[in-house]
């Protein structure tokens, strides 16, 4: 959609996100005597609408939202379909999910603070009280569940309001709770000791995660370590490093506001969000719940002032009717929220220039025509004889036919503000890291000794890590690839690139199922290159003989990137490995 096209009731202005499966946009409403109110509408992705079971989760989360209204929660005003586009229109919010908030903090050495973290968890658990407490229309408890509380969840607006978001994933009881053996929904360092071991949960699991995000607020340190077994593991156990001795000052309230939000045993816990909330109110006293959060607000607005102050011009624009530069142009790929597709990834390609194509279209498009088909042909032709079928006794061809900056993604512009943290390289580590770049190509050996060199002095420098694994996915030493991207994961559980290549990794060493949880969540973040992860995940899913899933992979893969000719020729070459179409 263009800026300042009309869309049903709602002018849009500009594009502000866009994920796997749905765009957002920052739109207004107008009305009479100059009536104006910001809206943002979240638009489904076309290609989707012929997909039952993600239109109906799409549905759902709208339904579910439409009852969900509370001052601590995101509004939603409206739902519809318009040419043939599944949309939801929800409250604007102008501020910073926790997790940006926090990293920028640690960036800067600045505590959150005592009273603001207790602040921002009661209003979690005001928010959550109410959700968990809410009826439909007949009376009815609808036991809704989030099932993904975790600080990316959690916006704090400049005014210093505490709102919680997308409830894409939660559940209500009397809309099909149960999930499905194996699939974990959700993020694992936060999933309460059920959730990680894939049990039917309740309104406690939430509770748990709650206590996962004091625990991090206040001691300035992750609830589980290690690599991603090792958390999911410890999180099926609730094995972690008790908060008193984190905190040798912890009062007894405090002290008992823990133990009502981390024990193991829901049994333990906390019976609802409303004793959880009277727990953590004992412990702020008699401090106005107003002046913490303005105070709240005046630090986030502090911290973000030039982020805060170029939002707002550039909102005066739009509202004036100012058409942006770059408004609603696809996602840059050096740039941007969503990773960076590699070399050899589908992406956007620039149209040709009017002046030349709309003289002979006739011609034009009988080259393109041409063009796409010896391309797909060549391809089907290459993978007809180098992907091999299942139980051949064979290693991944798919994955090493393949060049290396086609399947390792390097690390794209959305991560490149966690390297700015205080994992940082000093000043003097700084022509170190060059020139170990700069060998990366022409000299991985002693690239890969120099990058051991700056974590030697800089343990938790990300993007050393980060790229010594790909340094050693290039000498293909996936044994020892594998720590380097855990590392990576543990300073930063978001850092999507890591995570895939570190699926990869696992893949090429035929832990199948390691390289699958790994793959799925990198799907469950829904990045630019999306195809590409179901891709590798359909090609493992084949080598397990999961030939439903991988067909489902495949498919999902061309729903968002119908060019993907990998996926087109895998796909076709599987079906002929059969009798019947999958």
């Amino acid at each position: 959609m263009e800026a300042f096209t009309q869309f049903g009731k709602y002018q849009i202005l500009d594009r502000i996100a866009f994920g796997g499966m749905a765009e957002l946009f920052r739109a207004r409403i107008q009305g009479d005597q100059g009536f104006q109110k910001l809206v943002a509408v979240k638009k489904m992705h076309a290609h989707f609408a012929i997909e039952p079971e993600v239109v109906e989760a799409f549905i759902e989360e709208a339904k579910l939202a439409a009852f969900l209204q509370h001052a601590n929660i995101v509004q939603i005003y409206d739902f519809g379909c318009r040419d043939d586009a599944y949309f939801i229109v929800m409250e604007y919010l102008q501020g910073k999910d926790l997790r940006t908030l926090t990293t920028a903090l640690e960036a800067r050495q600045r505590p959150l603070g005592f009273e603001n973290s207790l602040a921002v968890v009661a209003s979690i658990c005001s928010g959550l009280e109410y959700a968990h407490r809410l009826s439909d229309m007949a009376g009815q408890p609808l036991h809704i569940v989030h099932r993904d509380i975790s600080p990316q969840n959690i916006f704090v607006t400049y005014a210093g309001q505490v709102k919680i978001l997308d409830f894409g994933i939660a559940k209500a009881t009397d809309r099909g709770d149960t999930t499905e053996a194996g699939v974990l929904k959700g993020k694992v360092a936060y999933m309460s000791p059920e959730q990680a071991q894939g049990k039917i949960i309740d309104h406690r699991s939430d509770i748990f995660a709650v206590g996962v995000i004091l625990y991090e607020l206040l001691t300035g340190r992750r609830l589980y370590h290690g690599n991603t077994m090792e958390i999911l593991r410890r999180a099926q156990t609730g094995e972690f490093t008790p908060p008193e001795d984190c905190l040798p000052d912890l009062s007894p309230e405090l002290r008992h506001v823990f133990q009502g939000l981390l024990a193991v045993r829901p049994a333990d816990r906390f019976p609802d969000c409303a004793v959880a909330l009277a727990a953590i109110e004992e412990c702020l006293g008699d401090l106005s719940s107003r002046s913490i959060e303005r105070h709240l607000g005046d630090l986030v607005s502090d911290l973000f002032a030039e982020d805060k102050m170029a939002e707002e011009t550039q909102l005066r624009d739009l509202m004036a009717g100012q058409t942006l530069s770059d408004t609603l142009e696809p996602p840059d790929t050096n740039s941007g929220s969503d990773p960076v597709p590699s070399k050899g990834a589908f992406g956007y390609h620039p149209f040709a220039s009017p002046s030349k194509t709309m003289r002979k279209p006739g011609w034009r498009w009988l080259r393109l025509g041409l063009a796409g088909f010896l391309v797909v042909a060549f391809f089907f032709m290459w993978v007809r004889w180098h992907i091999p079928g299942k139980n051949q006794g064979q290693s991944l061809e798919a994955f090493q036919a393949r060049n290396f900056e086609e399947t390792a993604v390097s690390i794209g512009a959305e991560q490149e503000s966690a390297l700015q943290g205080p994992g940082s390289l000093a000043a003097d580590l700084l022509p170190l890291e060059q020139q170990a770049l700069s060998l990366m190509a022409s000299e991985p050996q002693k690239a890969g000794e120099l990058w051991r060199q700056v974590i030697e002095r800089a343990p938790d420098n990300i993007r050393a890590h980060f790229n010594l694994g790909l340094v050693l996915l290039r000498q293909e030493d996936y044994p020892q690839a594998i720590p380097a991207f855990e590392r990576v994961l543990a300073l930063d559980e978001g850092m999507t690139d890591a995570r895939f290549n570190l699926g990869f990794a696992y893949a090429k060493m035929g832990r199948y199922d390691e390289a699958t949880l790994q793959y799925g969540q990198v799907v469950d973040q829904a990045p630019a290159y999306l195809d590409e992860v179901l891709f590798n995940l359909a090609i493992v899913q084949d080598f397990q003989g999961d030939r439903p899933a991988a067909a489902r992979s495949l498919h999902g893969a061309l729903r968002y990137n119908p060019h993907n000719v990998r996926a087109i020729s895998y796909l076709a070459r599987m079906e002929g490995r059969f009798s019947s179409p999958p």
